[in-house]
């Protein structure tokens, strides 16, 4: 799911991002009080499995 981040700058999978910032995150990393979302997709990693499949 698309994500942007809200007040405070959060690290997520290693990286920082700030205030403002968008992201792809899975649903269970998903936390209201620190994200606002943007798209509700699948996770990144069944988006990446579908162009892996479609490559093919």
């Amino acid at each position: 799911m698309k994500a942007k981040v809200k007040d405070i700058a959060v690290r997520h999978n290693g990286k920082r991002y700030e205030k403002d910032e968008e992201l792809v995150i899975d649903k269970n990393s998903f936390n209201d009080k620190l994200f606002v979302c943007l798209d509700d997709s699948k996770d990144d990693a069944e988006s990446e499995e579908k162009v892996e499949e479609v490559k093919k």
